[in-house]
């Protein structure tokens, strides 16, 4: 199949941005124009090819997965992102780019096995252990109310404790 070209939004007829992922630059000479497809380093950040583009003498910074969807799936908000299907950071081609938002780009890298959030012990945050939150909920499972000292304890406060009661927290633990 043909690499298929488009304008980079904003860039027209300086840059235009293949559905390969790659990038091209136009230059003018003497009436004709040449092509120059670019270099696209890994950004420190996050992995991502990167490059700049230069207009008017301004330079400003891009990812290379955002100008192939703004140019093939449209320009979205800035609170949409770009998810790689595959989860291959390099990998821009167009059928591997999808729009989606910052839950859905979290939730596609949890079920793809690229990032594992801690959860209960494993948290920086945690103040309590798995048997902490076993004895709260056998203490806690038929009183009314939940008196200081006994929450006090724990050295947490009576929300989370009510939070771990009613399941809101720690609900993987049975």
């Amino acid at each position: 199949m043909k690499e298929k070209w488009k304008a980079v939004v904003g860039y027209e007829g300086w840059y235009s941005v293949s559905d390969q992922g790659r990038v091209k630059r136009e230059l003018q000479n003497q009436g004709s124009v040449k092509d120059r497809i670019m270099k696209t380093p890994l950004n420190h950040s996050g992995g991502y090819p990167h490059l700049g583009l230069n207009k008017n003498g301004i330079t400003k910074n891009f990812t290379v997965h955002r100008l192939v969807a703004q140019a093939f799936l449209g320009v979205k908000e800035k609170r949409f992102e770009v998810n790689h299907k595959n989860s291959i950071r390099t990998d821009n081609r167009l059928f591997n780019l999808e729009w989606v938002t910052h839950y859905e780009n979290v939730q596609h890298t949890i079920k793809s096995g690229r990032k594992r959030f801690p959860i209960g012990e494993e948290s920086p945050h945690a103040k309590l252990t798995r048997e902490d939150v076993l004895q709260i909920r056998k203490i806690f499972k038929n009183k009314k109310r939940i008196c200081k000292k006994d929450y006090m304890t724990f050295n947490v406060c009576r929300m989370t404790v009510k939070r771990i009661i009613e399941r809101r927290s720690w609900r993987w633990l049975e």
